[in-house]
């Protein structure tokens, strides 16, 4: 299988914009069998909370921005800043990353509030051997992932901005854009082999919210890609 070029996940380091695979992370990774943990529900007071807005919000919010901004916290942009690069370069990352992170959020507040208050239960998820010889990992974690064939009409509509926001954003980047990246893991053209949703387990550090992908291709295993834009 084809892969993309991807080493690290785009909140973890300013290289360049960039997409974290489970071929990066030691191997294909099926889906991970999740279970709530033993912790108090999650609380309903994000919908009262006061947005946490970050200085690059548009100037004027979507409601579904706002809606994503009572749930996650924004990473700063100097993650994208490397001392190596240029000013220039430094202002196209940054550029990129702001394009990219606004459609994310729009995508998130799109999510229903069940499947909001499902991601925010930290779970009890094992993901399954990578590498020959690296058992299985038992990690906690916040998860909701969708099959892309059953996101409502807004969600879906969302994901196809985000598809179009990865696009300008990796333009002229070293790496692909997201839907070409999924194509190559062998994705089909209708999506209906995709998985989408938000993780923090599988790709992110216990607190960095990713758009996550899982892609089952005709006879093939599991893999996922992901790409970091809040935290939580």
């Amino acid at each position: 299988m084809r892969r993309a070029q991807c080493a690290v996940c785009l909140t973890m380091l300013a290289a360049a914009l960039v997409w974290l695979t489970g071929a990066s992370r030691a191997g294909s990774a099926p889906k991970a069998k999740a279970k709530p943990a033993k912790a108090a529900p999650a609380p309903a007071s994000w919908k009262t909370a006061r947005p946490s807005l970050p200085d690059w919000a548009p100037k004027h919010p979507s409601p579904e921005f706002l809606r994503a901004a009572r749930v996650l916290k924004p990473t700063p942009l100097d993650v994208m800043k490397s001392s190596g690069a240029t000013d220039t370069e430094n202002a196209v990352r940054v550029k990129g990353a702001i394009i990219l992170w606004i459609a994310a959020y729009e995508f998130f507040g799109t999510l229903k509030d069940e499947q909001i208050a499902q991601f925010l239960q930290i779970r009890q998820m094992v993901l399954p051997p990578g590498a020959p010889g690296r058992p299985s990992q038992h990690v906690r974690g916040n998860q909701i992932v969708i099959p892309v064939k059953q996101l409502t009409g807004r969600q879906r509509a969302a994901l196809d901005r985000y598809f179009e926001a990865s696009r300008e954003a990796f333009k002229g980047q070293r790496s692909d854009d997201c839907l070409l990246v999924l194509y190559k893991m062998g994705a089909k053209r209708d999506l209906s082999n995709v998985r989408v949703g938000f993780d923090t387990a599988q790709a992110g550090a216990g607190h960095d919210v990713s758009v996550i992908f899982y892609v089952t291709p005709p006879g093939g295993s599991t893999d996922w890609v992901a790409s970091g834009f809040a935290q939580i």
